[in-house]
């Protein structure tokens, strides 16, 4: 969506010819002088002659000198307008999924999905300054805050910065939640990154010239080694150890590398107060409506565990929700405990749109805990959108009535699942095995189930994975993709088997 159209701006040379060359012009006059000489036939005025062939005319006038014209200097806050106004259209209509946006970094959208709109036109400011030193000024958006609730101290975050090439807004820089920007001044930005807890980055940049290139003065980062964390540096912008100084430091050294950095702030101008601002503000937005209510009820699951978040989370119709373990304990028989005591209610929140809903999980004492977007994904999944990109699935939080109870085989194993969405497994002998919750999708004529096991040495993974359907004969069955065809003891199909 975003193409950063690259050029190099010419910068023209000003050539002053040597003084030899103003001798050889003089050389060439003088030789026709020569040639004058030599030629004694050609008769030479003499200076009194030459006087009395001028005319006696008063001295003409002078003519006036001629001023220069003077080239207009770029307005850049009319050049740098459009991206002033449609992030002020987003901030105050919210983001809309279903419209293309050239000037929208993420970082602004997840100001704009967790965000007020009037906490944002407070805070949300933009500057237009010459930060490569090349004489044509940039445009920053950002905001001034703290790094966190601990710290005292504000300095400028930057979500979004461009360059003017060709007279055009071109995109510079952007900055998010897990891969921040702040500004150092002269020139320079301290990036701060993290894809998870053994992945960590942060470090020092500035821009080329014509600020189409980062130019990294100092670049550290973490990285997993022999199931430990070691810790590098480069000049490069890139988290490769092959081409790094692995550092023989402490964490607690390293990190306080990262703390020296030291960061200034902008006068940030509001974002709503550039010339020719166009209020576009039009009294809400899809999330803040009583229908919005219905797509956050249910039970949400990390499909993906890249982020390895060992909660999922149920949300109840009551207005209140639950966090519960997915790496439970579990009891000599088999009993599960999936409490982690967090807890609270839910309320509508702002900053979504058609299709988008967002909300508030609140604490128990009625803090804010997490703000949330639900929408529907591309492939066609409900997902609850936490801040920093976490994303959890959704999965029906009460198993259908037809796969709750007990599951078996002609060899004995048994397979139970509850009224709500945990199993547990046993040998032919009832001994407990292995236990965890199920992700349940609707498919056409069947349920597809995938069985994740949460306990002992085998970890987070994927039991086993099939569909619940009934088959030809009337039963219920659950066939799994890498298990025996378990068979529904609740019903007719008591004892009914097959031949395996």
């Amino acid at each position: 969506m975003r193409k950063k159209n690259l050029w190099n701006r010419g910068a023209g040379l000003l050539v002053i010819l040597p003084l030899a060359l103003s001798l050889s012009a003089c050389d060439g006059g003088s030789s026709g002088n020569n040639r004058d000489l030599y030629e004694a036939d050609e008769e030479t005025p003499t200076p009194t002659e030459k006087a009395e062939e001028q005319p006696t005319e008063a001295d003409p006038t002078p003519e006036p000198d001629i001023e220069p014209i003077q080239e207009a200097k770029p307005d850049y806050e009319e050049i740098y307008a459009p991206v002033l106004q449609e992030n002020l259209d987003a901030i105050q209509n919210g983001y809309d999924y279903d419209k293309e946006y050239d000037y929208i970094s993420n970082g602004m959208l997840e100001k704009i999905m967790y965000s007020d709109k009037d906490v944002l036109l407070d805070s949300i400011g933009y500057a237009i300054v010459d930060v490569t030193g090349d004489g044509i000024p940039e445009l920053l958006i950002g905001e001034n805050a703290a790094f966190d609730e601990m710290d005292d101290k504000e300095s400028s975050y930057i979500y979004a910065g461009f360059t003017c090439l060709d007279g055009e807004p071109v995109w510079m820089i952007e900055g998010w939640a897990r891969n921040s920007i702040r500004w150092m001044g002269d020139g320079k930005f301290f990036n701060f990154g993290s894809s998870g807890a053994s992945h960590s980055s942060f470090g020092e940049f500035h821009m080329n010239n014509d600020g189409t290139v980062m130019i990294w003065d100092d670049f550290y980062f973490t990285d997993e080694k022999a199931s430990d964390l070691a810790y590098y540096h480069n000049n490069e912008g890139i988290p490769d150890p092959d081409i790094s100084e692995e550092l023989n430091i402490s964490g607690v050294d390293f990190w306080k590398i990262a703390d020296d950095f030291k960061m200034q702030k902008i006068a940030f101008k509001s974002i709503d107060s550039f010339k020719g601002a166009v209020t576009t503000a039009t009294g809400g937005s899809a999330s803040n409506t009583k229908q919005s209510a219905e797509p956050i009820v249910g039970s949400w699951g990390l499909r993906s565990y890249v982020n390895m978040d060992i909660k999922d989370y149920i949300v109840f119709e009551d207005g209140t929700w639950l966090a519960v373990e997915t790496m439970p304990s579990y009891t000599v028989d088999g009993s599960l405990t999936k409490s982690t005591g967090l807890c609270g209610t839910w309320e509508e929140g702002r900053g979504g749109s058609a299709g988008y809903y967002a909300y508030n999980l609140l604490d128990e004492n009625g803090d804010l805990y997490e703000p949330v977007l639900v929408y529907e994904d591309e492939d066609g999944y409900m997902v609850m959108n936490f801040t920093g990109n976490m994303q959890f699935y959704y999965s029906d939080f009460y198993v259908p009535e037809e796969i709750a109870g007990s599951w078996t085989t002609p060899r004995g194993t048994e397979i139970v699942f509850d009224d709500q969405y945990n199993w547990t497994y046993y040998d032919d002998e009832g001994n407990f095995i292995l236990g965890g919750h199920c992700v349940i999708d609707s498919g056409p004529g069947y349920e597809y189930l995938r069985l994740h096991t949460l306990a002992g040495d085998t970890g987070n993974i994927v039991f086993a994975e099939g569909k619940f359907y009934e088959d030809n004969t009337g039963y219920n069955v659950i066939d799994m993709k890498y298990n025996p065809v378990f068979k529904d003891m609740t019903g007719n199909g008591a004892t009914y088997s097959k031949s395996y």
